[in-house]
């Protein structure tokens, strides 16, 4: 046999039985906790199924509703088990989890954070480590009817200021009864009215927290953000006094049905607007501009892992794998989840899904999305939307909401954390 056939082969059996061994090193299954039913989340659980697939593990789905998640998961690491290898939470839950030492690094190369956008990773590490793999974000856009508009020979408003003034033209009591038929403008309520805060809290220049957890979103960034909330409602009428009850869907079908022209939405309602009669009438833009940018709030999906599994290096990566390009942009498409990583929307696939105007301005969008992760989150959570629907309903002037939720949170902080 010739020398250079010899070394062929050894160099053929050595990668054979490396490719073997690493297979071996992951473990034959893990256990995976999901947030929501997996039945509403097509594109993650395709992109499961691939891994499987591809990996040889096997993936035990436990589905846990996201309002319950926290503490199901809380009992679990609080007694050290090894139970759970990894989870698909929000980008919320990270200080909740990582400040005790409950989540492993992920593990992340420098080259690897470079392909999403700053703001996910940002709101992704803790104390300087990623602990998160994105899986998918929920950034707001501005969507409005384009038939609408260039019926009244108006342009798509670029700033607070010109939102108001497009929305006032756009709302109208269409049969003459004294009732408004049509709305100008809405954004989300109910269980999204933190959310929505946060976003006009960004683009007018606040912050939720200092560096030592003190509540500072009563600044006068928050309370001119707040003011704009309420003013579109009670000052200006533009926006139903409804919205204060209405959430993601509530508000997708004020826009669908044609109540309102405009909504600050998130993307799934891509989706619903191209499978509806708006298909054509409806265009996307980005979310107009306060006095400190258009930065929006970041929402979505991340995959963390236990720091507790016995299992490490199978869970991560699985969290790499799902929030790999191809994982990604299943997301996009499949769901129309925005992806995390910018480059996705160049991919042909995007494009041929969604018109190129839209592409453009979710790529735009969400490279400047920002969160802040902080603990106890859906405490907090519930006692700012208090507060904010005090003030959007008129009992309490926005400065006196944002103290009072200030004062309570900082309470809580101090009872339940010591600081």
């Amino acid at each position: 046999m010739r020398k250079s056939t010899i070394i062929i082969l050894a160099v053929s059996l050595l990668v054979l039985f490396s490719g073997a061994a690493v297979a071996q090193d992951y473990a034959d299954e893990i256990t995976v906790y999901n947030s929501g039913d997996l039945e509403h989340d097509p594109a993650t659980a395709y992109d499961i199924k691939r891994f499987e697939e591809e990996y040889g593990v096997k993936v035990n789905v436990v589905e846990v509703p996201w309002q319950y998640q926290i503490d199901k998961l809380t009992t679990v690491f609080s007694s050290k088990s090894d139970k759970v290898d990894a989870f698909v939470g929000s980008y919320f839950m990270l200080n909740n989890f990582a400040m005790p030492g409950w989540l492993e690094p992920i593990g992340f190369t420098e080259k690897g954070k470079e392909k999403f956008s700053p703001g996910v990773i940002k709101a992704s590490t803790y104390q300087g480590t990623t602990y998160g793999a994105p899986l998918m974000l929920k950034d707001t856009e501005l969507y409005y009817r384009k038939d609408l508009l260039e019926a009244e020979g108006l342009e798509v408003p670029k700033t607070w200021d010109e939102l108001v003034n497009v929305a006032k033209k756009l709302t109208k009591d269409k049969d003459g009864d004294g009732n408004i038929d049509q709305y100008g403008f809405a954004y989300l309520g109910a269980d999204k009215l933190g959310f929505t805060f946060r976003t006009f809290l960004y683009q007018s220049g606040g912050e939720m927290f200092d560096e030592n957890l003190n509540p500072v979103f009563n600044s006068s960034a928050g309370v001119k953000a707040l003011t704009f909330m309420s003013d579109l409602i009670n000052k200006h009428q533009v926006t139903p006094k409804g919205i204060i009850s209405m959430g993601e869907g509530n508000v997708g079908d004020l826009f669908i049905s044609g109540k309102v022209a405009m909504v600050e939405s998130v993307p799934p309602l891509h989706e619903r607007i191209m499978n509806s009669d708006l298909s054509g009438k409806a265009s996307l833009a980005l979310a107009p501009e306060g006095s400190a940018g258009n930065t929006t709030y970041l929402d979505g999906n991340v995959i963390y892992v236990s720091s507790f599994s016995k299992k490490k290096e199978t869970a991560k990566a699985f969290a790499k794998f799902m929030s790999s390009y191809e994982s990604s942009l299943h997301e996009l498409v499949r769901e129309g989840n925005n992806s995390p990583n910018p480059s996705v929307f160049n991919d042909p696939r995007v494009k041929e899904k969604f018109p190129e105007k839209w592409v453009n301005v979710m790529q735009e969008s969400v490279s400047d999305v920002k969160a802040e992760p902080y603990p106890l989150y859906l405490q907090v959570e519930q006692t700012l939307r208090q507060e904010i629907q005090k003030a959007l309903n008129g009992s309490k002037a926005p400065q006196k909401a944002l103290d009072d939720a200030a004062a309570q949170i900082k309470e809580l902080y101090t009872n339940v954390l010591g600081i």
